[in-house]
C-alpha cells in the first residue's frame, strides 16, 4: 500500500441497507483505473478485512489505482442479511455505480472470489468498456470477461 494514499471509511447505499466501505486513491491525481475488491463468502467470516482481500487492495494501490472494499450486506458493519448469491451481486451492482460515479470515465476492475464465473459474467453486462472482472477464486483458473465474453 502506497504511504500516500487517501483513505475513506464510509457507508455506501445499498439495495438492502448500509453497506460499510473503504477508499483508497492516490493523493492529488485522478487514477487511470479504479478497482472493486470483493471479500470471501460472508457465511464462512469472509469481511473487505480477510488477508488477501487486503493484499490484493495493497497491490492494487501500490499501482496508483483507486481501490474500494467493502462489506456485503450482513457482513461487518453493513446492514441487511445474507441473501444467498442474488442480494450479494446486487450489493456489487451498487459499489460498481458509486465506483463509476465517483470515477467516470475510468475504466474498473473487479477483483475477488465468492461468486461463479456464471454470476461474474452478469456483472459484466453493464460495465463500461476497458472495464474487466478478475476471479481470483483458488478453486478456479483466473478468468477474464467483458460485455462480449462467452462462458
Amino acid at each position: 500500500m502506497s504511504s500516500t494514499h487517501e483513505s475513506k471509511n464510509f457507508f455506501l447505499q445499498g439495495p438492502a441497507g448500509k453497506l460499510e466501505a473503504v477508499l483508497w486513491t492516490p493523493p492529488s491525481v485522478a487514477p487511470e483505473m479504479a478497482a472493486l475488491v470483493c471479500h470471501p463468502h460472508p457465511l464462512f467470516g469472509g469481511t473487505m478485512h480477510n488477508k488477501v482481500v487486503f493484499q490484493a487492495a495493497k497491490a492494487l494501490d501500490s499501482l496508483g489505482i483507486a481501490v474500494l472494499r467493502f462489506n456485503f450486506r450482513g457482513a461487518g458493519l453493513s446492514e441487511g442479511v445474507h441473501d444467498r448469491g442474488s442480494g450479494e451481486l446486487d450489493d456489487v451492482r451498487a459499489a460498481l455505480k458509486f465506483m463509476g460515479a465517483e470515477f467516470a470515465g475510468t475504466p474498473l476492475l473487479v477483483a475477488g472470489f465468492i461468486f461463479s464465473p456464471e454470476e461474474l459474467k452478469s456483472l459484466a453486462k453493464p460495465l463500461p468498456n476497458g472495464s474487466n472482472l478478475r476471479d481470483s477464486s483458488p478453486k478456479r483458473r483466473v478468468r477474464r470477461f467483458d460485455s462480449n465474453s462467452r462462458i
